[in-house]
């Protein structure tokens, strides 16, 4: 019964969130559109495409999260190529990548992983949407492979405002936002706690570095031994 509570604490906390952050890209696109009504523009275009793709991201995530404790009935694993998924996710956010005028340098992302192209996706998007969110106008982020003997890491790594020291640890916890959630309104701090769940969940792990004011650099380890087909027990 406790349990059941809990949980159903855990989703009226994320529904009334949801809606919350919901309604800034809505009122945000409406504001768009009646300042250039009469004088439409290609940037003007991206804007609203920019908050468009926010609200769809918001849909996005809570249809993951309807799924989150039914995971192990909903995931297939397949030999896919990273570079297809990153090249996926940065289609989706090509509207905000243009509006910052953002660069990325991509490298030796021509990797077979065993995995579950949907869920990973989602991982690496809301990793991506952090990186761009913190960015500077004009910056670079980097996304690039390095492997080990043991593992393989996916590394995102942007040059923008950082992570405070006293911030790192808790960067997955739920609904933490931190210093920089009080500065950026559209954090919600439910994206990474849901990245870090899922990858777990696959057989994952996510890292965090960072130096405040330098930029900060987030890893998906991807263990070369792992059995993708052994869900831990909390799945």
């Amino acid at each position: 019964m406790t349990e059941h509570n809990t949980k159903s604490i855990e989703d009226l906390e994320f529904m009334t969130m949801w809606v919350h952050e919901i309604k800034t890209p809505i009122a945000a696109s409406k504001l768009i559109i009646e300042n250039s009504v009469n004088s439409p523009s290609e940037k003007v275009l991206y804007s609203i495409e920019d908050e468009i793709n926010k609200i769809e991201d918001f849909v996005q995530m809570t249809l993951f999260y309807s799924r989150s404790d039914d995971f192990a009935k909903d995931y297939a694993i397949h030999s896919t190529n990273l570079n297809t998924i990153v090249n996926d996710c940065i289609i989706r956010e090509y509207s905000s990548i243009t509006n910052k005028n953002l660069s990325l340098n991509m490298d030796n992302l021509d990797l077979q992983i065993d995995t579950d192209e949907k869920w990973l996706e989602f991982i690496i998007k809301q990793i991506l949407d952090n990186a761009i969110k913190y960015s500077s106008i004009n910056s670079v982020i980097k996304i690039y492979v390095q492997q080990t003997e043991k593992e393989s890491v996916l590394y995102i790594e942007d040059s923008g405002i950082g992570i405070k020291a006293e911030d790192i640890a808790r960067v997955f916890d739920k609904s933490f936002t931190g210093n920089n959630g009080r500065n950026f309104y559209t954090s919600t701090g439910i994206g990474l706690y849901l990245s870090q769940k899922f990858a777990k969940k696959l057989g994952y792990n996510i890292t965090v570095s960072s130096e405040y004011g330098q930029g900060t650099k987030v890893s998906i380890h991807f263990p070369k031994c792992s059995d993708y087909f052994k869900i831990q027990d909390e799945v």
